[in-house]
């Protein structure tokens, strides 16, 4: 019992205690987990996440189902004394009025796609602005305003001061601020993030000015959108 609490388990197989580790996941909706094919549980009520401790080392086939979604289907190594993280498991409706609003959306995000999502920056010389480093001035394109005092300029989102503006994120390709305005996310090359522009009430707990990467891709991003059906 005390091997056991201290995280150790016994492998009949070779006869000894071994230290265990952990798979921890946190999906976009609720959903059953299976393990070698076994039911193992369901993800919280307020999270959506789940977690399974006390694994011997070795692989493991994970998935994760919920009827009228998508499978998510994984063989995970599991070492000892770590946790894999799944942290962004995702579930696509494929029946029903939640696929049919889901791909009505993709659908207006791809006829929108030869127009920026991006704000359009207007020449002309800011009045009144002085730099966003001490080093160099402000470059000529206007600041477009995201929201308060948030801007976006030269492909930076930054912040205004009393007259200065400063620097929080930069070569941003482009962006797109949710539609009650309390977050934001934005592609850079080949990554996408999103950042917190007020404190949730809700969990997963976020703090104003939280960033948090979505993804990483190999070729370059070209548009994007918030889905209302996959909402972050």
């Amino acid at each position: 019992m005390v091997l056991y609490a201290q995280g150790y388990k016994f492998d009949f197989s070779e006869k000894k205690f071994k230290m265990t580790g952990t798979i921890a996941m946190r999906v976009n909706t609720d959903a059953k987990i299976f393990i070698d094919n076994n039911y193992s549980g369901d993800t919280t009520f307020f999270t959506n996440s789940y977690s399974i401790d006390k694994l011997l080392p070795g692989t493991y086939k994970l998935s994760v189902q919920k009827d009228g979604y998508s499978l998510w289907r994984k063989n995970v190594s599991v070492e000892e004394r770590f946790v894999n993280d799944f942290p962004n498991i995702m579930l696509l409706p494929i029946v029903g009025e939640e696929r049919d609003a889901l791909f009505s959306e993709i659908e207006s995000l791809f006829l929108n796609s030869n127009s920026s999502l991006s704000p359009s920056v207007s020449p002309g010389t800011a009045r009144s602005v002085n730099t966003i480093n001490k080093k160099s001035p402000v470059p000529s394109p206007t600041p477009e305003l995201i929201r308060d005092n948030l801007y976006f300029l030269n492909k930076q989102i930054v912040e205004k001061n009393g007259e200065d503006f400063n620097e929080l994120i930069i070569n941003v390709e482009g962006f797109k601020l949710y539609k009650n305005g309390n977050k934001l996310f934005w592609w850079s090359k080949g990554e996408i993030w999103v950042m917190w522009l007020e404190d949730t009430g809700y969990q997963p707990i976020h703090k104003k000015g939280d960033k948090e990467i979505i993804t990483k891709v190999s070729f370059p991003i070209q548009n994007g959108n918030w889905l209302e059906t996959i909402i972050i």
